[in-house]
């Protein structure tokens, strides 16, 4: 366990980072990765991701647009 101020802080920074990558992975790649696939004709989650030029530009973010 972190012992002092700073070792707190760094602490609290990885948990934080390790914890919002998680939660964006899972969301995009479990949760929504049969829209990407059907939106982008691909066979894989990855592949639909690298068709469309990256994560920013889902699906659902396009609806909004």
């Amino acid at each position: 366990m972190p012992r002092n101020q700073i070792q707190r802080m760094v602490f609290a920074f990885i948990t934080v980072v390790i914890t919002v990558h998680a939660f964006v992975f899972y969301n995009i790649y479990v949760l929504n990765g049969d829209a990407l696939r059907s939106f982008n004709y691909t066979s894989s989650v990855l592949n639909a991701i690298n068709k469309q030029g990256g994560i920013i530009k889902s699906t659902f973010y396009q609806e909004l647009v």
